[in-house]
């Protein structure tokens, strides 16, 4: 999910769930987070890492 454009529901297909609420239930039982408050939370924690490994670094 981290690195993916895939949407909620596409990643919940792929990986064998009927319904992306059925994913988002069990997602959210095992992370403690809904699946969009992950992403969301990656997405940040990626963008305070670039900010503070400046322009000059590049980051794998």
């Amino acid at each position: 999910m981290r690195t993916s454009d895939k949407s909620v529901t596409e990643i919940a297909v792929s990986v064998g769930f009927g319904s992306s609420s059925y994913f988002a239930e069990i997602f959210h039982k095992y992370f403690g987070t809904t699946p969009t408050e992950y992403r969301k939370r990656m997405d940040r924690a990626a963008d305070d890492e670039g900010k503070k490994a400046g322009p000059h670094m590049q980051i794998s």
